[in-house]
């Protein structure tokens, strides 16, 4: 099992592949404006790993989902997994709710299936859990390696020196601190925050 962290460029967020014995996933995308980039940076890891089978969307947000759909028609036609609330946001590329406009950019028209919360994904020598995390917005998804408890946890912790948002659109308070808790009970031993390195 190999978990590797793809620092975002520029506004993009982590992306991160977990490769196990049997296959892999990629969670999080970043934006169009590297993709690219991404695709090889993506397939260079792969080299001697299991090819990908699916993306993990931990939210609707531009910086996370924007290559999403390059990445997967470029690796063959990958399945995109992203929370229910984000699905219709995705499939008519929406520019105002995923931010792209804030980024001056079009968000691709995507096609997503629903993961939900406690779904598990076995890659053979690890399992992935997909876990809750809303406050930042409706659909916060966070993805949780079970063996080697690393915590994929999206835009809810946006980098270890960076607080927690909820004052932004679909952002809610009670739902932020029960997503905090919920880290904190799980106990991770590395998160990989949205931006940033790795909080041990």
């Amino acid at each position: 099992m190999r978990i590797i962290r793809l620092p975002g460029i520029h506004h993009d967020a982590n992306a991160v592949i977990i490769s196990g014995s049997e296959s892999s996933l990629l969670v999080d995308a970043g934006t169009t404006w590297y993709q690219m980039l991404q695709v090889e940076r993506i397939a260079g890891h792969l080299e001697n790993a299991k090819p990908l089978e699916r993306i993990l969307l931990t939210s609707r947000r531009y910086p996370f989902a924007g290559a999403a759909k390059h990445i997967s028609e470029s690796l063959g036609e990958i399945p995109i997994h992203i929370h229910s609330d984000a699905i219709s946001v995705l499939e008519t590329g929406d520019f105002y709710t995923t931010w792209a406009n804030r980024y001056d950019s079009d968000m691709p028209s995507t096609e997503c299936l629903e993961v939900s919360n406690g779904e598990s994904f076995d890659l053979g020598d690890g399992s992935v859990t997909a876990i809750e995390l809303l406050g930042h917005s409706s659909d916060g998804m966070g993805y949780f390696e079970v063996e080697r408890e690393v915590l994929v946890s999206g835009a809810i912790l946006p980098r270890a020196d960076s607080p927690s948002r909820w004052d932004l659109p679909g952002g809610c308070l009670p739902d932020l601190v029960s997503s905090l808790e919920i880290i904190s009970d799980l106990a991770p031993k590395s998160i990989v925050p949205a931006r940033g390195p790795t909080i041990k």
